[in-house]
């Protein structure tokens, strides 16, 4: 297993961690991340949930900008 995909799993573990506390504090029109699945054959990670809004989000994991390839208010595929 290579440094990057260590870092991938990592980054998906502590994104999973987050979903299960961001019911509970999210409020109003924040985003709330629900599940983190990645797709190591593809090198993409799909993040679903609720209110991520119109416009392409920022994703951030493990310090490193991601590159979004589609989004919906509920889904980020980046």
């Amino acid at each position: 297993m290579n440094a990057g995909t260590q870092q991938l799993r990592k980054s998906v573990l502590m994104l999973a961690l987050l979903a299960a506390t961001l019911p509970a504090m999210a409020a109003g029109t924040k985003p709330v991340i629900a599940s983190a699945v990645p797709n190591y054959t593809a090198n993409q990670l799909t993040i679903t949930g609720a209110s991520f809004g119109t416009t392409a989000p920022k994703v951030v994991i493990g310090g490193h900008t991601a590159t979004v390839a589609r989004q919906r208010a509920c889904k980020v595929v980046g």
